[in-house]
């Protein structure tokens, strides 16, 4: 509207296929900040570390057990950690972090120590299983983190976790249960199904930064028309409808 171009930030990250790629597209700013200034500085005194006492420091060297701990999972460590503690002072932060640096590192261990052989599957259908397989693991995966992230302690992040695989039993019944179920439904559809809002605005160039291909099953491209006023209207009279109660700012202790 101003003809202000602010980075992207956000590009959906829940349709990430592992967890590297969700950091790529979750707080991008934040990412791309600490990798300049956390993560780089960390990973190249190690590297002139390794160097100072010729150890290798090339793409075969970070294959071996030695050179893909110091090089890639300390870095990752350190950086992960520092990210969980920076959001706030309680255990299940630094669980959160603990938890991504492992995911990460796992990738990675994947990506460099796994076999190069293996090729992609020619037929589509097989290709989508793999694509919806990744995407669901990538989820449960940063659902986990996020419980503890979001939790007010330690013992509230293992109560929730417990319930959520039934250790506490079951009452999702009845017409509440089925209306809770079908909202589930129809939000898992919008973040999977559907492109997200830079992606509907990129032909105007929304945001500074390349803007990704959409990925999802549905393309939409907002257009001046009747139709896009009607359907934006409708969906902002239910969001101002929806509204209500309070809820605290989530840094507000930081």
């Amino acid at each position: 509207m101003f003809n202000v171009r602010f980075p992207l930030n956000f590009d959906s990250p829940l349709k990430s296929q592992n967890v590297v790629e969700f950091w790529q597209r979750w707080h991008m700013t934040l990412t791309r900040y600490l990798n300049l200034y956390l993560y780089n500085p960390v990973s190249l005194a190690v590297v002139r570390w390794r160097a100072q006492r010729k150890l290798g420091t090339n793409r075969t060297a970070q294959a071996t057990f030695g050179g893909f701990l110091s090089m890639i999972a300390l870095p990752t460590f350190v950086t992960m950690i520092l990210i969980g503690i920076w959001h706030g002072a309680g255990v299940q932060f630094l669980i959160f972090g603990l938890l991504h640096a492992i995911y990460i590192t796992f990738n990675n261990a994947k990506r460099i120590l796994g076999s190069r052989k293996t090729k992609e599957p020619t037929q589509i259908l097989v290709r989508w299983a793999m694509v919806v397989r990744n995407v669901l693991l990538t989820y449960i995966a940063v659902l986990v983190g996020l419980i503890f992230f979001r939790s007010l302690s330690l013992d509230n992040a293992w109560t929730l976790l417990g319930g959520m695989i039934g250790l506490h039993g079951t009452t999702y019944t009845g017409g509440a249960g089925m209306t809770h179920l079908a909202w589930l439904v129809v939000l898992y559809f919008i973040v999977w199904a559907l492109p997200n809002v830079q992606q509907i605005m990129g032909r105007y160039e929304p945001a500074a930064g390349k803007i990704s291909r959409s990925s999802s099953l549905i393309s939409l491209t907002w257009k001046a028309n009747l139709r896009w006023a009607v359907g934006a209207g409708v969906i902002f009279a239910i969001a101002v409808l929806g509204m209500g109660g309070t809820s605290e700012f989530l840094y507000f202790q930081f």
